[in-house]
């Protein structure tokens, strides 16, 4: 901190230095704009571990008026980065490829208008990215909100309702005509007044359900740490000591403030008043905190008042009576409740009624605790607590909520207990969505990307963070593997005559966009072409027993007992892990999927320089069999 120096007006001014520092301390956080600057400051000094209660007011001063500073300049970037979504929503929804920004570039890109599909991607985006700008709150009412977005949209109720693209009734198509320039395409082929929700009120609606999904797994987040706190003795002393940290503060405040009025009211200031003159009496003096309050004031009101540091004329003096007046009530409220916790001054009956009471709140919070951790999982690690052990779980959650590994035993087994629970239920669920598909090959359709067996591929250095389909996966798995140590190969399969819907049309003409996706919502579409795919494998030995040992050993938490694993065996006996990609299930993969029927593949051992085919015939003759495909069934127990 520094000390504070005044300003003009008497205003205290931050020194340059602390307000940078107070203003990279803050970049790097996502501030509401509902939070005051006052609340704003307790995080700020909660995150470095310093008690709000030892920061002289003069410093508080100057800390407040760079955190006010700081939101200043964010209120004026948030502004300018809600117009231009505004501008590209409005452009989204007049499907208009020509807008332009100020500085003369494209709003949008082609990829985003040319279809339906685009749009409706590039729609929901855009009004996702409003509502957090306008960080409207998730209780507030549809209307409201609606209101909102339409107004920085410049569009009445009406012009949203008929002008803007509208979805028919059922699945939502894939394209939508090229619309005149400075018309809106219609979603459902039909003008704005068809049947079906308008693609804005579709994308406000659902993306307004998903911010309420979010604020329910916060507040189910900050009730936990509120839970887990107050059952574990040492967490809740430490709460404790805290809220005694916030009363010598407060009896700090008050004291300052007080002072601060009836100096003013000696001095007849403006805005002052005569019943504030008073000395404070004797019984607030001896509350904790008051006191200092007092004596920090009376030093900085011996000086002229533009020069006292805490600001000065009417608003400065109709502040802090306001403040001063909700502090008296606290403190009141604190009084009342110190003197039901008097055990001398309760009686049998209350101390029973007490008791009675603790006893149904301690065992209101264990029975809701289950259900909070599974919510916790669920929403802030996701798919990733299927990767970790029961253990290492529960450690990720003490590591969400900052506390130490160290947790009163009882309470520590129930959250573990909870965590266990949780992984359970997410495993019988995964089980049952895979069953339908665990037992048959998944279709080559749904990875038509390569027409050759011999195609151009991308270096597997280029895969990290890029993502693709199941082709890209067999060379990064495969080249990541083999930089481990492990053996591995990899199959290019292909099949001639497979039916397939047309390709996208994406780079295509816009008048040629129209008429291919309204012969595929006809069904007018199946072509005939041939398909390729690649696959890697990865070698575990000569004893398919060795599979089993690897599942029970290296796959997390069981997660995939009870599977049945598809594994080939080579002329020379070792057997090789089918780790082929399931494109049509992104979110159960697994090893050991069943291996498609490809007419014919070659094998391709990257370590050893040589390739090999598949049986099959060849002029009427068979080839020469290199392996044959086996299964293992994994037992749940």
């Amino acid at each position: 901190g520094g000390g504070g120096g005044a300003g003009g007006g008497g205003e205290a001014a931050a020194p340059a230095s602390l307000e940078q520092a107070v203003h990279v301390s803050l970049e790097q956080y996502d501030l509401p704009m509902s939070m005051s600057d006052s609340l704003v400051l307790s995080e700020l000094l909660t995150l470095i571990e310093l008690p709000r209660s030892s920061v002289p007011f003069r410093v508080e001063e100057e800390l407040l008026a760079a955190v006010a500073a700081h939101r200043s300049q964010r209120a004026i970037a948030s502004a300018s980065s809600l117009a231009l979504v505004a501008q590209k929503l409005r452009a989204a929804l007049y499907n208009d490829s020509t807008a332009l920004d100020a500085d003369g570039a494209p709003l949008l890109a082609p990829s985003e208008t040319w279809s339906v599909a685009a749009i409706n991607g590039t729609v929901h985006a855009l009004v996702g990215e409003a509502l957090n700008l306008l960080e409207l709150e998730p209780e507030q009412a549809e209307p409201a909100g609606w209101r909102s977005l339409l107004g920085r949209l410049n569009l009445s109720h009406s012009d949203a309702e008929q002008l803007t693209p509208r979805l028919a009734d059922g699945p939502l198509p894939s394209s939508v005509p090229p619309a005149e320039a400075g018309r809106p395409a219609s979603a459902g082929g039909a003008g704005g007044g068809g049947a079906g929700d308008t693609l804005l009120r579709l994308a406000f609606r659902e993306q307004r359900e998903r911010r309420a999904a979010e604020w329910l797994a916060s507040r189910a987040f900050e009730e936990l740490i509120a839970t887990v706190r107050a059952e574990d003795p040492s967490l809740a002393d430490e709460d404790r000591r805290r809220a005694e940290q916030r009363r010598v503060y407060e009896g700090r405040r008050l004291g300052l403030l007080t002072t601060l009025l009836r100096r003013s009211a000696e001095l007849g200031l403006a805005g002052s008043r005569a019943d504030e003159a008073a000395e404070l009496g004797g019984a607030l003096l001896s509350e904790p905190g008051v006191a200092d309050g007092v004596a920090e004031a009376a030093a900085a009101s011996s000086s002229p008042p533009h020069e006292w540091g805490f600001g000065s004329g009417a608003a400065a003096l109709a502040a802090w009576r306001e403040e001063a007046a909700a502090l008296r009530a606290a403190r009141a409220s604190w009084a009342e409740d110190e003197g039901k916790g008097r055990v001398e001054e309760r009686t049998e009956e209350e101390e029973e009624k007490r008791r009675r009471r603790d006893k149904e709140e301690h065992y209101g919070r264990l029975l809701k605790l289950p259900q909070l951790v599974s919510t916790v999982l669920a929403n802030y690690v996701g798919e990733a607590s299927g990767e970790l052990s029961d253990k290492q779980a529960f450690r990720e959650l003490l590591r969400l909520m900052g506390l130490a590994d160290a947790l009163e035993p009882r309470l520590m087994r129930t959250i573990v207990e909870a965590v266990k629970q949780h992984r359970l239920r997410r495993e019988y669920k995964e089980a049952a969505f895979e069953a339908p598909s665990g037992q048959e090959p998944e279709p080559l359709t749904h990875r038509p990307a390569l027409a050759s067996a011999r195609p151009l591929l991308p270096a597997a250095d280029h895969l990290v963070n890029a993502g693709g389909d199941g082709n890209k996966f067999a060379i990064f798995i495969a080249c990541l593997m083999q930089l481990l140590g492990a053996q591995v190969r990899i199959s290019v399969g292909c099949s001639a005559g497979v039916p397939l819907p047309p390709q996208p049309a994406e780079g295509l003409p816009p008048r040629e966009v129209a008429p291919l996706e309204a012969a595929l919502l006809r069904g007018e579409t199946e072509e005939v072409r041939p398909v390729c795919q690649l696959l890697a494998e990865v070698r575990l030995g000569k004893r398919p027993s060795r599979l089993s040992a690897w599942v029970r050993a290296a796959l997390p938490r069981s997660r995939w007992l009870g599977r049945t694993y598809h594994y080939r065996v080579d002329a020379d006996g070792f057997v090789w892990l089918n780790l082929d990609w399931l494109d049509a299930q992104q979110g159960v993969q697994r090893p050991g999927v069943p291996y498609k029927a490809f007419e014919r593949q070659t094998v391709y051992y990257p370590a050893e320089g040589r390739w090999e085919e598949e049986e099959g015939e060849a002029e009427g003759r068979p080839r020469a069999k290199h392996w044959s495909v086996h299964s293992i069934k994994m037992s749940s127990l």
